[in-house]
């Protein structure tokens, strides 16, 4: 799976490349049609600085036909916002010479423009407009910080990229798009790119190769329609910038990222080993080190001749990260094992590509999503999220399921979460991949890296209700808790099966059992914990909980329905709970057990209690029954076909009967059914002896499904209050009883908020509080576990 190409070939790609064929770009870009590469009389703005703090001066410069005109500058973010016009701006176009090399030296135009920026701006990104002739004028670009945000996320903008494939002034990191380009031209390219001049579109080959308005925008406008607040800022504030990088809680790259400063990857790295989550929403990540000149107002990559660099062989020098440190044990991908996807001519979205299929369905990310196994995740046509450029770790597949191998340095607690087949250099059958994933750093009490190994992710966030919006929403709110179930790393029983997707043939890892009536099987599980706390089990049956049971359970065909049963094995910490479910269809064989008369459910002490069972044998076999289980007060008479009996006074609070029956040819057919005593009023609570004081007793049942009962006692006449929480001890609902009597008090609840919505599946704390005359006499806690 891994490529290997060489230095030539790649060169000869590059230089091979179309510098004519722009066109309007699926990506959101435009048309930029540079035939002169930036030179001579054009319009473009640049600032003093990518991103400034409140209180900063900053600068604007600005190439105009208009002769005097209003500077507007505008917050983005769900709405473009007109926040400042600076008016009576002197304008003019000022000319752009080959000669003046200002792709190295920086532009130099006169100043045009300056802002004190207000300290009631928000933190966010910033568009500085001017009047343009042509809507492929960018806009100026900066970021606003603010050295005391509260704010718990920090999108990162590509703006190294955009550098990288700047062309204005004639040249780019590029040989294809840079001047002098043609066959057999491979160093044309510069190796030091000046911020100080405008952001071209970065438009060719109908692809954006990175930009504000392909990728960036969309992410930002999508957090704040969701209600989240975000801080801005560009990729040199990850070099120049930790402490600012380190004031949140989750940091956000997105599209096209692929060039990074080593103080940028450390400083991401040293924020997840502290605690901090990194959601990785771009492809191409981290793929060419680079570094900074002249106060960061330079960017430099020697790319393929970085044998040119003073600091090759050094751990600035510029080549690719996977060469020097590869980014696999940051990031758990690389772009070395990844490709394309929906480019050129390969792997098009009119042919099905450009979709992740979900793996390891169960796990959390995928909570209320309703994907399942092999289903694909993101498939919009041309809007589709895997592409252009895909990231991938090395893996097999083990009992139908992808495992990282770590060949390449990936952790080895990498979870792949999708799986896309990939290519190289635009053939048109897939030989790599794209593995979207997710994995927690080793140290303790570090973050988790949510990697999506696709430029084009964000366009999944287009409708709010798409999965991927829910999927994204999934990471990013349990990374803003910090509140992680613990997951399922093994289960029994399953079907490995080989599937035809897309050109590729992959196994998967199936849940489906058939299950003959009067079988049983074994279920097996084991959840691991990030944090190493202790993780505790339960299992339902068709949503009913199964007593007893831990990390097996013993599934019994012939005490449930025929057809489709659905068993789920659930896993929980001290946070929150995860779930893995079977689908169990029980069949019948070659017999049908059926009832003369249904049994009454319940039974009552002194009075007879009687029933008769029936047979149908389909292949017309001698039928003869098997009888498992019956109360000691109960007889089963053969000859006439009769259970019966009169339970005594002292019968327990339940009581199964159990039996099948069986034909010649070894089918069988089970049943069992349940009966209560009648006499038995609670029997949940008919063992409880009155405290001598007060006390908080464990709901039952717990986990439960649907209600719970929450019983206390007091000691005195009290005025109580049951109050229910979250993790995080926000009041869920609560139950003002005013007051009440001595003796057992209870409340029931439904598993729903104050408002009447349904809460999720987690853990939850239950309160009581009892007061006299204002005072409180007695309070305490305990834990519940509820689940859908």
């Amino acid at each position: 799976m891994k490529k290997f190409y060489s230095f030539v070939f790649i060169l000869f790609i590059l230089s091979t490349l179309s510098v004519s064929a722009f066109a309007q770009t699926p990506d959101g870009g435009d048309d930029d049609t540079p035939s002169n590469y930036g030179c001579g009389f054009i319009e473009g703005g640049y600032a003093s600085d990518l991103s400034a703090y409140k209180g900063d001066t900053l600068r604007f410069y600005i190439s105009t036909h208009a002769l005097t005109y209003d500077l507007k500058i505008y917050r983005y973010g769900k709405t473009k916002e007109l926040v400042a016009t600076i008016p009576g701006c002197t304008g003019g176009i000022h000319e752009v010479k080959a000669s003046d090399a200002v792709y190295l030296n920086g532009c130099k135009w006169p100043e045009s423009a300056s802002i004190v920026i207000p300290q009631d701006w928000k933190p966010g990104a910033y568009l500085a407009e001017f009047p343009a002739a042509s809507d492929t004028i960018n806009p100026v670009l900066f970021c606003v910080k603010d050295k005391n945000t509260t704010n718990r996320l920090l999108v990162v903008c590509g703006t190294n990229t955009y550098q990288a494939y700047n062309m204005f002034g004639g040249k780019s990191s590029y040989p294809a798009i840079s001047s002098g380009a043609g066959p057999g031209i491979y160093f044309n390219n510069s190796e030091k790119l000046s911020f100080f001049r405008p952001f071209n579109i970065n438009n060719y080959n109908n692809v954006n190769r990175g930009s504000f308005k392909a990728y960036d925008s969309k992410l930002i406008k999508w957090l704040e329609e969701e209600g989240y607040d975000a801080d801005v800022v560009c990729d040199v504030d990850l070099d120049r910038d930790p402490q600012y990088l380190n004031k949140h809680k989750v940091v956000f790259t997105d599209g096209h990222n692929e060039y990074w400063s080593r103080k940028m990857r450390e400083n991401v790295e040293a924020f997840v080993n502290k605690g901090g989550h990194y959601m990785c929403l771009s492809g191409n990540t981290c793929w060419w080190q680079i570094r900074y000149e002249n106060d960061y107002h330079t960017f430099v990559c020697y790319k393929h001749n970085y044998a040119k660099d003073p600091y090759y062989g050094t751990p600035l020098g510029s080549q690719e990260w996977y060469k020097i440190q590869r980014e696999n044990t940051f990031l758990g991908t690389s772009y070395e094992n990844g490709g394309q996807v929906n480019y050129g001519i390969c792997l098009l979205a009119k042919e099905g590509f450009g979709g992740y299929i979900v793996r390891n369905s169960q796990h959390w990310i995928f909570e209320n999503t309703g994907l399942s196994e092999g289903d694909t995740l993101g498939y919009q046509a041309d809007s589709s999220i895997v592409g252009y450029e895909t990231d991938a770790a090395l893996f097999s597949f083990k009992n139908g399921m992808p495992v990282v191998t770590g060949e390449d340095q990936t952790p080895l607690n990498f979870r792949i979460l999708g799986l896309s087949p990939a290519n190289w250099m635009s053939q048109n059958s897939p030989e790599e991949w794209a593995t979207m994933g997710i994995f927690k750093y080793k140290n303790p009490g570090s973050g988790y890296v949510f990697n999506a190994a696709t430029v084009r992710w964000v366009w999944g966030l287009s409708s709010h209700t798409s999965k991927v919006s829910l999927v994204t929403k999934n990471v990013l709110d349990r990374f803003l808790k910090n509140s992680f179930p613990p997951e399922f790393v093994y289960w029994r029983p399953y079907a490995a099966k080989s599937e035809d997707l897309l050109r590729v043939k992959m196994p998967f890892n199936y849940r489906k059992i058939e299950l003959q009536k009067g079988k049983t099987i074994r279920f097996k599980v084991f959840a691991a914990d990030a944090n190493n706390e202790q993780v505790s089990y339960y299992w339902t049956i068709n949503d009913t909980i199964v007593p007893g049971s831990d990390r097996i359970m013993k599934f019994d065909a012939c005490q449930h329905m025929d057809g489709l049963n659905v068993v789920k094995a659930y896993a929980y910490n001290s946070m929150d709970t995860s779930s893995i479910s079977w689908e169990v269809n029980i069949i019948n064989g070659g017999v049908d057990l059926q009832l003369a008369g249904a049994p009454s459910s319940v039974f009552t002490p002194g009075s007879k209690y009687i029933f008769m069972p029936g047979v149908n044998s389909r292949k017309g076999t001698r039928v003869h029954y098997r009888i498992d289980n019956i109360p000691d007060w109960m007889t089963y008479d053969p000859n006439n076909n009769i259970f019966e009996g009169i339970p005594p006074a002292d019968a327990p609070a339940y009581d199964s009967i159990m039996f099948a029956a069986v034909n010649n040819l070894g089918d069988i057919d089970a049943q069992i059914y349940r009966i209560r005593n009648a006499s038995v009023v609670s029997p949940v609570f008919e063992d409880e002896a009155s405290p001598a004081d007060y006390a908080l007793y464990q709901n039952f049942p717990n986990p439960f499904n649907g209600m719970t009962k929450i019983r206390f006692y007091a000691k005195n006449p009290v005025d109580a209050e049951v109050t229910v929480m979250n993790l995080e001890g926000q009041e869920i609902r609560s139950y003002r009883l005013g007051k009440v009597n001595q003796g057992f008090q209870e409340v029931v609840w439904d598993g729903r908020n104050e408002s009447g919505i349904p809460v999720s599946s987690g853990v939850y704390f239950y309160r009581v509080s009892c007061s006299s005359q204002g005072n409180l006499i007695y309070s305490t806690t305990k834990k519940m576990a509820y689940i859908k």
